[in-house]
């Protein structure tokens, strides 16, 4: 493939993972109003039905991602097998970190810079962490938490 095309990829794989975001964060956003609104008053089983609701389309959006890296991947690899590129971008997996956040991390001290930061890795790792931060707390707010009345 040429550079074009895999540049072309890797830009629709960035726009996906857009989209799962947002799809995200709608559903989250859904769950947390019917939660305040309706779900923390609701009785046990409706409880249920509304998390496993929840669950699978954290679900489906888990597997979407997976795929998602998967094309991503392989997208890298290809890139990798490119000896010049005219865009003069080296790796599609290096992050871009502003140089004033690293001299002030090198400032702070020297060995907590990495030689090499893969932002690939690092937007997955965030990524992941945070959705189940996210699902344990929705879970705990549905479960667990006693919700006061309004006055």
């Amino acid at each position: 493939m040429s550079e074009a095309e895999l540049l072309q990829l890797r830009f629709a794989a960035m726009d996906t993972v857009l989209s799962v975001f947002s799809m995200f964060f709608g559903i989250v956003s859904a769950y947390i109003a019917g939660l305040y609104f309706f779900l923390h008053k609701a009785p046990w089983p409706l409880r249920m039905t509304g998390f496993a609701l929840l669950t699978a389309g954290f679900i489906f959006l888990g597997n979407m991602t997976l795929a998602i890296q998967r094309v991503t991947t392989g997208i890298i690899v290809a890139w990798s097998g490119i000896s010049d590129p005219v865009t003069r971008i080296s790796s599609l997996k290096e992050l871009e970190i502003p140089d004033f956040v690293k001299e002030f991390v090198v400032s702070i001290d020297a060995s907590l810079w990495p030689s090499a930061v893969d932002g690939y890795l690092i937007g997955i790792l965030l990524g992941w962490v945070v959705t189940f931060a996210v699902y344990a707390a929705l879970a705990y707010m549905t479960f667990v938490y006693r919700w006061s009345e309004a006055k």
